[in-house]
């Protein structure tokens, strides 16, 4: 068989074919050793050999074998045993390329996605952008007021408690039982006083207590009944209302501190029972009542069913409906009085929770503060002056701001109920006619005097007044209250107090009114409310310029003091304005320094109070009383 020569295309090396059934496949270079393909090489390449073995045996074997002719020949190339290896590596190597190009194009794709997933996230919060833009341009102009109302509710309520006359810690639950729907805190020592009563009142708080007359004598007997020291003996008290079953008295718990230390012994002799622990607290059992012994201060009394949760409330607040709990935060353990409570259990349980002539007033508080009320607060503090306090815990599903306007509406409404009420009592006394008569001033005095605010959940309205506002307020309410007991109010009038109904009441000029005569009797009363007093006698309007009068050195809560049995509303008020009831008023008028006058508003029917500078700058005349 022929063979032919393939040279090496690295070395050079001829490499010597025996079989042509190698072309095509792999080999080795012998010489070398580097692998190539095997292909069949030009015809004028080809050396062809013939091999004659018989011709090889018939030469002459003369010349020696060192002289033979040489041949720069290889024997057959080694083949690659894996003949497919060289398919398999450039497959290999193809696959890398391709893999190398995904991977380049799966990273630039993404980046492309990135890029455009953010250009379209762009473009929608553009769009969104511009559309609420657009959302807010056509929203009405009241909305803006709304807020700017909100903003300052909420400012006017931070600006209330800045004014508060107390900052205590709020009232706490320890060592009551669960449940409670009432809570009362009382400071006794500040209303009840040891010994006789004198002439005159060691505190503000005394002479209220006293003003409540029955009342406060019927609350020092529940108090004495219920945790058997004196009032005056009692440094703070909190009572808890437990409701039971529907139409039964409510469970009763209190927590005590004395003013000062017993001895151990005169507790349990006062509280007489068994024993049924042997840790503290002392738990202390008798009939249906239980007594905690805390320490020679402190105690808590109770139902006994409620005796093992009372002595473990030690340091957490008991139990309760959480609209109350939320309530408590706000409250001031300080203030002289508190009462938090639950609307809606009061109107449930009136009739075996109060009298039975004491219904119809509650029921007329309670329609007063809506069914959008479900939580309040009344709080009273006597220190120097009269602090009275209403917070209110709205429904979620009416706005503060709703409710704020509508309970500020009712209050205006007040002072002219209570006058329609009054119109129709009889008292037969002198004194409590009289007292009586001038209730409804009290309350219009008391309606100018409260400010309101609110946020997100509460509504508060707070009323200041100067120190002869708590008993005479105290003194109105329980003669209004026990008249209205007698009186009825079917009738369409009362011919002492009006005139008969078939005859029109004759309406009094400007200057008739000004000459209608009317009793005065002011004790350290503030300049804005006895103007209040008498300007609501005459059935006149009356503003006040506060800031013209700061100018002049003049407040509103100026102390007015001084009484007339009978005087006419014009001199009344020249009473004021000469420094009758001030002496400030009159040294400024002495030195020359200013001076109060009035002027007739835009109506003619009712004065404008600020002094004769402003009234001069503004154009305007002096009203000359007479």
């Amino acid at each position: 068989m022929p063979a032919f020569v393939i040279p090496c295309p690295y070395c050079g090396a001829e490499l010597k074919l025996k079989d042509r059934s190698l072309i095509g496949k792999k080999g080795k270079c012998p010489k070398c050793s580097k692998a190539f393909r095997l292909e069949e090489p030009d015809e004028d390449e080809v050396q062809l050999e013939l091999v004659a073995p018989a011709a090889q045996q018939s030469a002459p074997n003369t010349a020696p074998a060192q002289h033979a002719p040489q041949i720069n020949t290889f024997e057959a190339p080694v083949v690659a045993p894996d003949v497919d290896s060289g398919g398999v590596q450039r497959m290999k190597e193809i696959r890398r390329k391709n893999k190398k190009r995904r991977n380049f194009q799966i990273v630039i794709g993404g980046l492309v996605a990135v890029l455009l997933a953010g250009t379209i996230f762009y473009i929608k919060d553009q769009q969104k952008k511009q559309a609420l833009a657009a959302a807010d341009a056509k929203k009405p102009k009241r909305n803006a007021a709304y807020d700017a109302q909100k903003a300052k509710d909420k400012s006017d309520l931070e600006a209330l408690a800045n004014a508060a006359p107390t900052k205590g810690a709020p009232i706490a639950l320890n060592f009551m039982p669960s449940g409670a729907r009432v809570i009362i805190n009382l400071h006794p020592d500040e209303f009840w006083k040891p010994g006789p009563l004198p002439v005159e009142f060691r505190s503000l708080g005394e002479e209220f207590l006293f003003c409540l007359g029955p009342l406060g004598t019927w609350l020092e007997t529940e108090i004495k009944a219920l945790t058997k020291f004196d009032p005056a003996e009692i440094d703070r008290l909190r009572i808890c209302l437990i409701p039971g079953l529907r139409n039964e008295r409510p469970k009763v718990a209190a927590y005590v501190e004395l003013k000062e230390e017993q001895q151990e012994s005169t507790l349990i002799k006062l509280f007489p029972g068994d024993s049924v622990n042997d840790y503290e607290p002392r738990i202390y059992l008798t009939g249906d009542d239980c007594f905690i012994h805390i320490d020679n201060r402190r105690f808590a009394v109770g139902p006994g069913e409620y005796a093992q949760e009372m002595a473990d409330a030690i340091d957490v607040n008991a139990i309760t409906n959480r609209d109350i709990e939320t309530m408590l935060l706000k409250t001031d353990s300080e203030r002289h009085l508190t009462i938090l409570f639950d609307p809606k259990i009061l109107r449930l349980e009136q009739v075996s929770w109060f009298p039975e002539n004491a219904r119809p007033v509650l029921n007329h508080f309670l329609d007063w503060l809506g069914d959008d009320v479900l939580t309040a607060i009344w709080s009273v503090h006597l220190d120097g002056q009269f602090h009275h306090e209403m917070s209110l815990r709205n429904d979620a599903a009416a706005l503060p701001s709703s409710v704020q306007r509508k309970l500020s509406q009712r209050l205006e409404e007040v002072p002219e109920r209570v006058l329609g009420a009054v119109r129709k009592m009889t008292p037969q006394q002198v004194g409590k006619r009289k007292i009586i008569g001038r209730y409804p001033a009290m309350a219009k005095v008391f309606t100018m005097a409260t400010s309101s605010g609110s946020d997100n959940r509460s509504v508060q309205f707070t009323t200041v007044l100067n120190d002869r506002a708590a008993p005479n307020l105290a003194l109105g309410s329980l003669m209004a209250w026990d008249e209205s007991t007698r009186t009825d109010f079917n009738k369409s009038d009362t011919p002492a107090t009006m005139v008969a109904s078939n005859q029109p009441k004759k309406e009094l000029t400007f200057e008739e009114k000004l000459q209608k005569p009317i009793e005065v009797d002011f004790s350290r009363m503030p300049l804005q409310d006895a103007f209040a007093y008498i300007a609501d006698e005459a059935e006149l309007s009356l503003e006040i310029e506060g800031d013209a009068l700061k100018l002049a050195g003049f407040t509103q809560n100026m102390p007015q003091t001084f009484k007339y049995e009978q005087i006419s509303v014009s001199k009344a008020i020249l009473a004021i304005v000469n420094g009758e009831g001030n002496s400030i008023i009159k040294d400024s008028i002495t030195k020359g320094t200013g001076k109060i006058g009035l002027f007739l508003d835009d109506t003619g029917k009712g004065f404008i109070i600020a002094t004769e500078k402003y009234i001069a700058d503004q154009g305007k005349t002096v009203y000359m009383l007479k």
